[in-house]
């Protein structure tokens, strides 16, 4: 155990640890992090240098019960983090849990108060009763949707698009379900 709620379950009882980290002159690579237990299993490689860098990690959980006790279900993230040496980050991350498809991508530029971060998130949710539970109310139907904006780390710009098809959605609200539905 380390003390982190979300965490602790997942490297519960017995489990394998292998790490091979580098460090020298070049920078700090992270060769090898692999963590395997029964409940999940978690592995990554960095390359860290005052010039360009990358990382790269993948995430398995047997059942998301374990961190968000209202979902079941296995879960899945994957996603790599690229710096130039122009010092801006692009990533890439993909997802996938009950009922859910989750993907993101952008990038991070230096901004004179912080970073910009321009960014892409597709997700696609195919039985919203899933989350019924985890809202505190019944919801039903299933959406669909993109969104993609630019928002400012200091929150001083936040721009945003967001566009969604939704099939009989429903979110516990009589006078909104009528609206939704279909």
């Amino acid at each position: 155990a380390v003390g982190i709620a979300q965490l602790d379950p997942l490297i519960a009882g017995d489990g394998d640890i292998a790490i091979a980290v580098v460090r020298d002159t070049e920078g700090t690579r992270l060769n090898t992090l692999d963590i395997t237990t029964d409940e999940a299993q978690i592995t990554a490689t960095a390359d860290l240098t005052s010039g360009a860098s990358d990382a790269r990690f993948d995430v398995a959980i047997r059942d998301i019960n374990l961190v968000v006790p209202q979902l079941n279900g296995p879960a899945v993230v994957t996603g790599t983090a690229l710096r130039g040496t122009d010092l801006i980050t692009t990533f890439d991350i993909q997802a996938t849990g009950p009922a859910t498809t989750l993907t993101a991508n952008g990038t991070a530029t230096p901004a004179e108060d912080g970073q910009s971060v321009a960014a892409t998130v597709a997700a696609q949710i195919t039985d919203l009763d899933t989350f019924s539970e985890l809202a505190g109310r019944d919801l039903g139907g299933a959406v669909d949707m993109d969104l993609s904006g630019v928002v400012l780390t200091q929150g001083l710009r936040i721009d945003v698009d967001l566009t969604a098809a939704t099939t009989d959605l429903a979110v516990g609200i009589p006078q909104l379900d009528a609206l939704l539905a279909g």
